[in-house]
This record gives structure tokens, C-alpha cells and sequence, in this order.
């Protein structure tokens, strides 16, 4: 139901919510900036404005996006969800999931914030027609339902392999702890 909710409620505001102005001065706060020039250098050279507004807001929803993923695990019932995932479902198809829409994940955040060239040839040769402005459309509007879906599957992973991680070494203490307890 919260999937549901954030996928066609959330995003959709959240959409909205990048194409407003506020994100001009957003985008030139100190740390934003200094963080967005080592994973996002295309942010410095957008050209208008408004360009410069929605790839800023974008980037600012994506960066929200998984913030507010790894703050969930503050929750237990978030927790316990993501290691019930983890224990029912078959782990090597969770972890291909997590590989291809960490792949997807990378590709879009490398096409519209690292390097224009792609998107630019595809303009270049579709024209500036109806095509090439759908094209980058929609690959704006899969950009945060992909980091939603990438920073749920992040999320069950990790949680997951801590808990693997947790268990082993509890059976190698107790192991442990039974021969130092035979040997006196």
C-alpha cells in the first residue's frame, strides 16, 4: 500500500515539485553545491534557467529520494519487512533485481547529470520534434521511480546480508564459547 502511494501520489508531487523556481537558490546553498559538483557536474553547466531549475530539483528529489529510503530503517516494521523479503524470496533473484535497476539506476543518473552527450544526440537526430522532448520526458519521470525502486532493494539487500553476517558470526562465538567450555 505505501509503494502504491509513493509511486502514484509521491512521485507525481514530487515531479511537480521540481519544475518550481525555489530550486534556483536551493542549487546554490554551499554543501548542495559541493556535493552536486562531485556526483552531478552537469548541474554547473545547464544553460537557462529553467533547464538549470528542473535538473537541480531532479537531482535534489533523487538525493530526498534515498535519504528518506535509508531513514525507514530508523522504523522496525520497515526493518522487518525488508528481512522477511529477504527470507522468503528467492535471494538470487532479489540480487539480479538489485543489479538491474542499480544498472538502470546508473545509466540515468549518468545520462542526465554526468554527461549530456547521449540525450544531445539523440536531439541532434530525432530533431526537435515531438520524439526527442517525449524521450527525455520520459526518462525524467523514470528517473525517480527507479530510485525508488533501486533504494528498496538496496535496502532489503543490505539488511539482509547483516543479518547473514550477524548470524554467522553468532554460530562461530557459540562454537567457540562450547570448546573453551569442553577444554577446562
Amino acid at each position: 500500500m505505501v509503494m502504491f502511494g509513493v509511486v502514484f501520489v509521491g512521485v507525481p508531487i514530487a515531479i511537480m515539485l521540481a519544475w518550481m523556481p525555489f530550486w534556483e537558490h536551493v542549487g546554490d546553498m554551499r554543501p548542495l553545491k559541493q556535493l552536486n559538483t562531485i556526483i552531478a557536474p552537469e548541474l554547473t553547466s545547464a544553460s537557462s534557467p529553467r533547464e538549470r531549475r528542473f535538473i537541480v530539483g531532479l537531482a535534489s528529489m533523487v538525493e530526498m529520494l534515498l535519504f528518506a529510503n535509508f531513514l525507514s530503517l530508523l522504523s522496525r516494521r520497515v526493518r522487518r519487512h525488508a528481512l522477511m523479503v529477504w527470507a522468503c524470496f528467492d535471494r538470487g533473484k532479489i540480487i539480479l533485481y538489485l543489479a538491474a535497476s542499480g544498472i538502470a539506476f546508473g545509466a540515468l543518473w549518468y545520462v542526465i547529470f554526468c554527461d549530456w552527450r547521449p540525450l544531445a544526440f539523440v536531439f541532434s537526430h530525432g530533431g526537435a520534434g515531438t520524439r526527442a522532448g517525449s524521450l527525455f520526458l520520459y526518462v525524467a519521470v523514470s528517473v525517480p521511480l527507479v530510485t525508488v525502486l533501486f533504494g528498496q532493494l538496496m535496502k532489503i539487500v543490505i539488511l539482509g546480508l547483516i543479518r547473514g553476517a550477524e548470524r554467522a558470526v553468532r554460530v562461530r562465538l557459540r562454537r567457540r564459547r562450547t570448546l573453551c567450555d569442553l577444554s577446562r
